[in-house]
């Protein structure tokens, strides 16, 4: 049997998203999920209420975080304690002491991020500088497909990324809304954890794009109804 999971989700508890925890969780075991990683940006207050409200033992709420740094954005699986912004080499070393695990999300997003300033196409490995080298090689994993990346080119690098560096592969759907919800997912035999199935490199990525200017839009108009809110 494989298990289905979705780790790449927000809340409302992230500025440019709607999505309520109730609706995610309505919404994913309806669609015959197992599980879910709720992602808020630099805050598990989403993951947290979502954990309390799910009431099914066979359905996996685990607590992550979407955290900003230097390096572009980085999710990170198995919170304890909320992780602040800031260098990628702190993150994650705060990461490590809780035991979680590091993931580089949409490394090649044309708006949030940052290795593709740091890294030429043509030779991953060679165009990098040491510094920036090794720092790949701190994370566990690399999001290999986003459904919400604007074009097909940046999921194509992130995938050479993670091949050239012999990282494994996620899928996040990085939904903001609920029609976001199924469009990306990874799949694993059920013999492993998420934890073991990422580590181990035995992940499915399964998903579509789907609607991204529009959704893309949308968050935009998120984060300015919650600054005026604010």
């Amino acid at each position: 049997m494989m298990k289905k999971y979705n780790i790449h989700l927000h809340t409302k508890y992230s500025r440019c998203s709607n999505c309520e925890p109730k609706k995610i969780l309505e919404v994913t075991k309806k669609q015959g999920f197992s599980g879910i990683a709720i992602t808020d940006h630099n805050t598990i207050e989403g993951a947290l209420e979502t954990k309390r409200l799910n009431k099914d033992k066979n359905f996996e709420v685990i607590i992550g975080e979407e955290v900003s740094t230097d390096m572009g954005h980085v999710l990170v699986y198995y919170v304890k304690t909320e992780i602040k912004p800031g260098k990628v080499e702190d993150v994650i070393r705060e990461a490590r002491r809780q035991n979680a695990i590091c993931v580089l999300a949409h490394p090649y997003n044309l708006l949030q991020g940052k290795i593709g300033k740091l890294i030429k196409h043509r030779d991953l490995r060679k165009s990098m500088s040491e510094k920036n080298s090794e720092k790949i090689d701190l994370f566990d994993a690399i999001e290999g497909f986003n459904a919400r990346c604007l074009l097909e080119r940046e999921n194509i690098l992130s995938q050479k990324l993670a091949r050239k560096y012999n990282k494994p592969m996620i899928a996040g759907s990085d939904a903001h809304f609920r029609d976001e919800i199924c469009n990306a997912w990874i799949e694993f035999d059920d013999k492993y954890t998420l934890r073991q199935a990422i580590l181990k490199d035995k992940i499915k990525l399964k998903g579509k794009r789907k609607r991204i200017i529009i959704n893309k839009i949308r968050s935009m108009i998120e984060v300015i109804i919650a600054k005026q809110k604010h």
